[in-house]
């Protein structure tokens, strides 16, 4: 599992059942947005600024959009889905993390 801390803004919560081990880890951004995928995760904020992560807490790449974020999800292993809202209009963008990703 994956969580935020309220208390703790730039930080991440890494739970593991077995054994039983949780582990804060700090990152250089107030997530807003986390979605999972078999490698790590990606956390993003709404300012389109993205982190993605190992299970083992590690940075892998960081990187971002100028765009507003208001959603984003995983789909497959390497694809990044990010929805975006600006005045009247929502755009889905499709994002290849294979070219910010040294899997």
């Amino acid at each position: 599992l994956i969580a935020t801390e309220t208390n703790h803004p730039k930080s991440l919560l890494l739970l593991y059942w077995k054994p039983l081990k949780l582990i804060r880890i700090a990152i250089d951004l107030v997530p807003t947005f986390i979605t999972a995928f078999s490698w790590g995760c990606v956390v993003g904020n709404s300012d389109g600024q993205f982190l993605a992560i190992d299970y083992n807490g590690q940075p892998i790449s960081r990187f971002g959009t100028d765009k507003n974020v208001s959603a984003i999800a995983s789909y497959g292993d390497t694809t990044l889905l990010v929805s975006t809202w600006h005045e009247d209009q929502g755009n889905l963008y499709i994002l290849n993390l294979e070219h910010f990703l040294t899997l």
